[in-house]
């Protein structure tokens, strides 16, 4: 079988796709292109993915746009931007009036479906971001959604999703494989914020909403507005994270939460670390009604936790990633504002 079997591409310029079922949808001249205009648009229809991509392999910069009611991509579907020239490109944007998901029933390391965008390998050569605007988005399995840096800083990630979001795992098949919303860094770049707005927020089941830095770049930081966030794994290596994390020369960034309630449960965890030279970030976590930390894997008392920490990797893993025998850097500081902490 072919790996796609439908491919849209450009090497330049603006993809716009939609689903319009009723009213009129305008073409609006741009500097940059053409772009679709949905002001007249009365109910729009749904877009799936399966089986296919969508990508701006972008020499000349490139943009992705896509509206719809409801946008679901399954079966090895990917909407990507990799900028492999000496412009900028534009970013990912998605409006869903409805829902997002990306979802694989049987996920692999060769096949899964994901949104994903890369900077290129000179300073110049940006990409804008990923910007997702809905009411529900489900990650369940496939590999999420995800910015790549270099040598020019990745792409931020923001999302507003009014009524949830729920990232979770099926098959976690490594500790670089896992359900995820994540930016990296993996050269001297720093690697892109990730901002997120929803009503409820779900990491579940080995999932990760993480930032983190393999190089000289510093990761990005992590701001998260939700009334109410949950985050539950099910094994020590199935543990549920959301972290900033430091594996090389530069420094994890800062996490901030503002929330209502706050749940960590069977290894959750909240933290940033670091492991070699860089410093590990600051967590401040406003919680206007509770923080609750509990459960633990009755196989190795691994438990859920809240930190801020330099540690000490296994030595094939250091000897790998370039790191010392003992972390350089610093933890960070720990700050929870809470009328009720429940350990």
């Amino acid at each position: 079988l072919k790996r796609f079997l439908i491919r849209v591409t450009t090497s330049s310029g603006t993809i716009e796709l939609g689903s319009v079922l009723e009213g009129i949808v305008n073409l609006n001249s741009t500097p940059t292109g053409w772009e679709f205009n949905y002001d007249e648009a009365l109910q729009f229809g749904d877009i799936k993915f399966d089986r296919a991509i969508v990508d701006a392999i972008a020499p000349n910069g490139g943009s992705i746009n896509l509206q719809a009611r409801n946008i679901s991509l399954a079966n090895f579907s990917n909407v990507i931007i990799q900028n492999q020239g000496f412009l900028p490109s534009g970013g990912i944007n998605i409006n869903a009036t409805e829902s997002l998901e990306i979802i694989e029933l049987e996920p692999t390391e060769l096949k899964n479906s994901e949104i994903t965008t890369e900077s290129g390998f000179t300073t110049s050569s940006t990409v804008g971001d990923i910007s997702i605007s809905t009411k529900r988005l489900l990650l369940s399995g496939a590999k999420g959604i995800r910015s790549l840096a270099s040598v020019t800083s990745a792409s931020n990630i923001i999302i507003d999703a009014s009524e949830s979001i729920e990232i979770k795992a099926l098959n976690v098949l490594s500790s670089d494989f896992r359900t995820s919303i994540d930016t990296a860094t993996f050269a001297t770049a720093k690697a892109g914020d990730i901002k997120i707005s929803t009503d409820n927020l779900a990491i579940l089941n080995g999932a990760r909403l993480a930032t983190i830095t393999r190089a000289q770049g510093d990761s990005g930081n992590i701001v998260v507005d939700a009334s109410k966030i949950e985050i539950a794994g099910d094994s020590v290596s199935n543990l549920s994270l959301l972290s900033s994390g430091s594996f090389g020369q530069g420094s994890a960034g800062d996490l901030l939460l503002n929330t209502d309630k706050l749940i960590l449960r069977d290894c959750g965890i909240i933290d940033s670390s670091t492991t070699g030279m860089g410093n590990a970030g600051n967590i401040t976590i406003n919680a206007g009604e509770f923080i609750e930390v509990n459960g633990i894997v009755p196989e190795t008392k691994a438990p859920s936790a809240i930190s801020s920490s330099a540690f000490i990797l296994d030595e094939t893993l250091r000897i790998i990633l370039g790191l010392p025998p003992v972390p350089t850097g610093e933890s960070g500081k720990l700050l929870l504002n809470t009328p009720q902490l429940r350990v």
